[in-house]
């Protein structure tokens, strides 16, 4: 049985939690956030853990599934469906949001964690985003809205330069008054 992770152990405090478990280390395949499929497929020959639901919930997953409650890696709560069919677990009802919130993609690997929380209620968790992957992204998407030809010039001066002769390429939707102002700044320094 594996050592639940402080993240892990924090989470089931804030949420009155216990009875960690890991249930699936899942390499992400297409099927799995595809906006049709609308599911996470957890296969029992990937399963760590198989045991994690009550007979109760056993017998309901294979009909009408079991509500439970998701933790998401940027921390938010969800209420999905968990199902059984043909022997092989699916999360889904609501995967699709989850899919979409936290910009999973194909052969990403998630560590999915069962735990108990209020009253018994089953709920999974998926380790939260370091803070070095919340950084890069945001800092991808600043990147993408920045005019290709100031970008283009800022990848070309790091190249050539040392960051003494760093220059701020200014607004991204500078005007032609601002971009000589930046030129005669260049021209100036060098």
């Amino acid at each position: 049985m594996e050592t639940p992770p402080m993240w892990l152990e924090e989470l089931m405090i804030k949420k009155n939690g216990s009875t960690p478990k890991l249930i699936v280390k899942k390499t992400l395949s297409q099927s799995d956030v595809a906006l049709r499929q609308a599911r996470l497929l957890i296969p029992p020959t990937q399963m760590v853990t198989k045991v994690f639901l009550t007979q109760e919930e056993e017998g309901s997953s294979r009909n009408e599934g079991v509500s439970v409650l998701l933790v998401d890696t940027n921390q938010n709560d969800h209420t999905l469906g968990l199902r059984k069919w043909n022997k092989k677990f699916h999360l889904c009802d609501g995967w699709n949001d989850v899919v979409a919130q936290n910009g999973f993609k194909v052969k990403q690997v998630l560590p999915l964690w069962s735990f108990r929380c209020e009253e018994g209620k089953l709920c999974f968790a998926l380790p939260p985003k370091e803070k070095h992957e919340s950084f890069l992204e945001d800092f991808e998407e600043v990147m993408e809205k920045v005019d290709p030809f100031l970008k283009e010039n800022y990848y070309l001066d790091t190249l050539f330069h040392d960051d003494s002769d760093y220059i701020d390429p200014g607004p991204v939707d500078s005007s032609l008054e601002e971009t000589d102002v930046i030129v005669e700044h260049f021209d100036a320094c060098h």
